[in-house]
This record gives C-alpha cells, structure tokens and sequence, in this order.
C-alpha cells in the first residue's frame, strides 16, 4: 500500500483511491465513531453522505468544481438523499501546502457570499495540517477538529445544519473528546 510521505499522498492511480477511501474511512472510523460531527452518523444511515474524488489538478479548477457542487447541492431543496458532499482533490497536488488550502478556502468563501450560497450551503474545511490561528502548537487538541487523512471540502445544505439542536455544544464537546484521544490515536493525521 503507497504510503503518504508526511501528510502528501501520492498522485498515481493508486495514491488517488487511497486518499478517498481515507477520508470515507475517517468519517466513520473518527467522525461518527466519537460523536465528533452531529450530523455525520445520520447522513451515514440514510445514504446522504457523498464522498467525491475530483479529478482537477489546478487550484481554479478545484475551486470551480467545489462551486459547481455547491449550487448542485442548493439547488436539491428538501431531497433527503443529498445531505452533504465531501469534496477530495488528489490530483491537485498543491493542496497539500495548508497556507494554499487556507487561501483556497477564503476564495471559495467570497464566492459564495457572491453567488448567494450563505444560508443554502456550509463549507467546511478539513486537512491534515489543519490549525488554528491561535494554536498551541503541532498537537493542540482543538486543532484536530479540522484534521482529516487529506484535504477535504465538506458541503452541508444549511437545511440539514440547522435540524440539529446539538450546534450549540458542538465545539466545546468536540474539544474534549480530542483531548481525551491519547497521541497513538492522532499520529496518522
């Protein structure tokens, strides 16, 4: 089996379905496993959880892809089999770098508030290198929030957000039940 060097996967064939399988792996395995994401586990069930592999290799063309699944997904109104999409992009190599993801994000961000997707769809972002501006450091629990095997782009339809009554506690739960995971549990990301 290829294995990443440091957090970068390889772009062969191979590399691309091992990193798919990986963050679909994760999301059950870590995600639904420890209660991490409230609307995970249900999405799961009713099959209205999608992980799709791009096959963009440049920046621009992954962020028109992530648009174009983000209308497609605001557009859908109350069908309950698209819930959410998770979004890799192995192919697109640069994205390994988290400063290019980050700027990646900002830009898709403003695109959204420009094509009125703010209020139909969420983006969320996840990566292997995720932290947060005031991170503690490398292995700052709260960070592991936003980690995934591999860059991701998680879409959730707004409608779907809002029938979960557990947003309220979602960080501060989530916050101590990473700091609970010893580090044997966070070394693969």
């Amino acid at each position: 089996m290829e294995k990443p060097m440091g957090n970068h996967w390889g772009t062969t064939d191979f590399g691309i379905l091992v990193q798919a399988k990986a963050v679909a792996q994760w999301v059950r395995r870590v995600v639904v496993r420890h209660g991490l994401c409230p609307w995970a586990e249900e999405a799961l069930r009713r099959g209205s959880l999608a992980v799709v592999t791009l096959d963009e290799e440049s920046e621009e063309e992954v962020a028109a892809a992530v648009l174009a699944h983000a209308q497609l997904l605001a557009g859908l109104g109350t069908s309950p089999t698209a819930a959410t999409t998770l979004l890799v992009a192995p192919k697109c190599g640069s994205l390994q770098d988290f400063e290019v993801y980050l700027h990646l994000c900002a830009w898709l961000e403003e695109a959204f508030e420009e094509l009125e997707l703010n209020g139909k769809v969420q983006l969320a972002t996840f990566h292997p290198d995720f932290r947060f501006a005031d991170s503690a450091g490398p292995n700052d629990a709260a960070d592991f929030v936003g980690r995934a095997p591999a860059p991701a782009f998680h879409l959730l339809r707004e409608k779907e957000r809002r029938l979960n009554s557990l947003l309220r506690v979602l960080n501060f739960r989530h916050l101590a039940v990473l700091e609970s995971f010893n580090q044997a549990w966070v070394e693969p990301f």
